[in-house]
């Protein structure tokens, strides 16, 4: 628990600190604060959804900047908004350049803050870039309308400052949960590499990356459009999705898999587990890339090809997962840094 005095010196670090206003050793000292535990990193990430929920506008009310206000301050579980030793005078200058710093601090957040989860935000005119990287935590976006888009890890959301009035449209490149809201006269689309997403209103989530085959798209409720192109941009089908149900799109071949899917798999990381069923090991080993930021390769392709099931915890480590998968002792794994080798075990020398 910090007292008064470092409780006073740390709010005034945070606010200097998203203002782009603070020394490299009072830097270090707030970095050292944030290492010291997972709640005071854990505030930063909490400051995020405000942020998400105000950067779109141009101006707050008095009350939406009293309520952002008291709620960064009970995150530094400070007792009060004002110190009531101040005259009236100057408790209500205190209170006008706390709604300023707020108002500052919370656009600021996404640019500055966010780097301890492995967040990069990026603005580009009217529009603005998030990217989870490699090894990152998920992250939760509100966007303009009130839609939630939680990324993963590897992950790149863009979208508009402000949606238009004809349509709702974002960029996605890896894996992103959608909580979409309705809007009949508005509608939500997402754009993949060669493929579409019209959405209805619903709860779906995606993975398609880039440097990937295959886009799957797996919805829990609602209802979305999937429309396919191939390289050339042409459309190449068009289809129309019910809860339960998955389409794989495999780009290159230009093929369309529908199937019906537990949807409770798709979703389990945005909870922090990752579950798998009858999932060969290679479309595993790609996963754990990119929540760890490693690199996995194999000395057999055969042991690409064998399916596992099961579930581990995002917070366990990388050594621990992959002697989980390797329960049946069917291969070896060689670690030298953030590279790890899939040895078969024919291999081995006896």
């Amino acid at each position: 628990m910090l007292n008064n005095n470092n409780q006073d010196r740390m709010e005034e670090l945070i606010v200097r600190y998203l203002q782009q206003d603070i020394s490299e050793e009072e830097a270090r000292t707030l970095e050292a604060w944030l290492q010291e535990m997972s709640d005071n990193k854990e505030m930063f990430f909490q400051l995020k959804g405000i942020f998400d929920s105000v950067k779109h506008r141009k101006c707050l009310s008095e009350a939406e900047v009293e309520r952002s206000w008291q709620l960064m301050r009970s995150r530094l579980k400070l007792q009060s908004a004002v110190r009531p030793s101040l005259p009236a005078g100057r408790r209500r200058v205190g209170r006008a350049l706390a709604y300023a710093s707020v108002a500052c601090a919370l656009v600021l957040l996404g640019m500055l803050g966010l780097r301890y989860f492995g967040i990069n935000p990026v603005m580009h005119g009217s529009y603005t870039e998030i990217s989870v990287q490699k090894g990152g935590k998920p992250n939760m976006v509100t966007l303009a309308d009130g839609t939630r888009v939680q990324l993963n890890a590897a992950t790149t959301l863009r979208y508009p400052n402000n949606f238009s009035a004809s349509a709702r449209e974002v960029f996605v490149d890896g894996e992103a949960w959608f909580e979409v809201s309705e809007d009949d006269g508005t509608p939500f689309i997402v754009r993949l590499k060669q493929q579409t997403v019209t959405v209805h209103g619903t709860r779906f989530n995606i993975e398609a990356y880039a440097e990937e085959p295959c886009n799957i798209v797996t919805l829990m409720s609602g209802s979305v459009t999937l429309e396919s192109q191939n390289q050339g941009g042409d459309r190449i089908n068009s289809m129309r999705l019910q809860p339960g149900q998955r389409v794989c799109f495999d780009r290159l071949a230009c093929t369309i898999k529908m199937e019906e899917t537990d949807v409770v798999l798709a979703g389990t990381w945005t909870k922090g587990e990752y579950r798998f069923k009858d999932e060969p090991l290679l479309q595993i080993a790609r996963r754990l890339e990119n929540y760890y930021d490693v690199t996995i390769r194999f000395d057999d392709e055969a042991l690409k090809e064998i399916k596992y099931t099961g579930t581990f915890s995002l917070n366990q480590s990388i050594r621990e997962v992959l002697r989980i998968i390797n329960h049946e002792n069917r291969f070896l794994f060689i670690q030298s840094g953030n590279d790890f080798l899939i040895k078969s075990k024919k291999h081995v020398e006896p």
